[in-house]
């Protein structure tokens, strides 16, 4: 278990790094929000078209992405067939797993 940040300490606030150091106050959280809504901006954006679907290539360096993943599927926007259906899967799961 990690201790809780001692917010009393004079920290800069509004910055991703403090976010993730844990500081959860609003400057911090918005700085965080702001961050991933870029990110994932920037990352739809190298999406190349392929059958008339969004088809995400390869991260930032260059390195090629592993297709038939729900994480391919959310964090990078790609909507080939591998990772649509890994996508289905895996919510399915998820509904299956939090039925009473």
């Amino acid at each position: 278990m990690t201790a809780a940040l001692d917010t009393s300490r004079d920290l800069a606030h509004g910055k991703v790094s403090t976010y993730t150091s844990g500081c959860r106050c609003t400057e911090c959280r918005e700085a965080l929000r702001l961050y991933t809504a870029d990110l994932r901006a920037r990352r739809r954006a190298a999406r190349a078209t392929v059958n008339g679907r969004p088809f995400a290539t390869a991260d930032q360096t260059g390195k090629a992405l592993q297709h038939g993943t729900p994480s391919t599927y959310q964090n990078w926007g790609c909507r080939c067939f591998s990772c649509r259906l890994a996508q289905a899967d895996d919510h399915a799961n998820h509904r299956e797993r939090n039925q009473l």
